[in-house]
């Protein structure tokens, strides 16, 4: 279910809080393109899908919530 379990509206609003967020240009293009690869939402630790809700609220978490 990785990358298809956001919806268009989910990463664009994603997106919008990336840019809010990120101040410094690299790094917010690094998020940004991280955001639109099929790892963004896989929890790093399980594999996973970290939920929308986490990332709406930690756009950056690299883990579902359950991990450490």
């Amino acid at each position: 279910m990785h990358y298809h379990y956001f919806t268009l509206e989910q990463r664009a609003n994603l997106e919008k809080i990336l840019r809010s967020e990120i101040h410094d240009p690299r790094a917010l293009n690094r998020a940004i393109d991280h955001l639109h690869t099929p790892q963004y939402g896989v929890c790093r630790q399980c594999g996973g899908d970290i939920p929308y809700i986490r990332l709406s609220e930690r756009p950056l978490a690299q883990t579902c919530g359950r991990c450490p």
